[in-house]
């Protein structure tokens, strides 16, 4: 693993401008920590995201609903109201690796590796 610095983000903006074009973002880690040592990437900087303002939530509005980048996986398996309005993502995500991993993995990390959903960042769907 190559040297890097490690910076905390305080909001999203914050993230964005520490990241610059060559950092990577840490939320859970285990990803990107072993593509680092594999030298798969070599970020100059990385980003602690774990703890970004509402990050960790879902949101339901009258049009839409917001998903957090740290949302657990598991989160998104079990939320009422997803398994209502969004039945088809509630159950993709039930089927996301094994109970344990979909306690601890986020969106964010996740979602990114799944061809087929292709969701980072915070997710907006309209109802």
């Amino acid at each position: 693993m190559k040297p890097f610095e490690f910076a905390q983000a305080h909001s999203t903006e914050s993230a964005r401008e520490l990241a610059g074009r060559h950092g990577s973002y840490l939320a859970g880690g285990s990803d990107l920590l072993g593509e680092m040592k594999e030298y798969l990437v070599s970020p100059s900087r990385v980003v602690d995201i774990k703890t970004l303002p509402d990050s960790s939530a879902i949101v339901s509005g009258k049009t839409s609903w917001s998903i957090g980048t740290n949302v657990k996986i598991a989160a998104l398996a079990n939320h009422p109201g997803l398994q209502d309005q969004f039945p088809g993502l509630a159950q993709a995500a039930a089927y996301v690796g094994s109970p344990q991993i979909r306690n601890v993995a986020t969106v964010g990390a996740t979602w990114p590796s799944i061809p087929v959903a292709g969701i980072t960042g915070t997710a907006t769907l309209n109802a």
